[in-house]
């Protein structure tokens, strides 16, 4: 059977990755929409968005010490 920790921390991995993902989606939106209208409120903003959700997907996994 596996370990509760660990398939808690799996998901909170997996959670990180796909906040980073939707981060970026939402982000190129906002930058696409800020770089038509030519308006660069919404350009850098965007582009800050979608920035920080590369950074959370490119993060390394969590995985705490274990204790034996």
């Amino acid at each position: 059977m596996a370990d509760t920790k660990t398939t808690y921390w799996k998901f909170f991995n997996a959670a990180g990755r796909a906040v980073g993902v939707g981060f970026v989606l939402v982000g190129a939106g906002i930058l696409i929409y800020g770089v038509v209208q030519r308006d660069w409120l919404f350009a850098v903003p965007g582009f800050v968005i979608a920035v920080l959700g590369m950074l959370l997907m490119l993060a390394r996994p969590y995985r705490p010490a274990t204790k034996e």
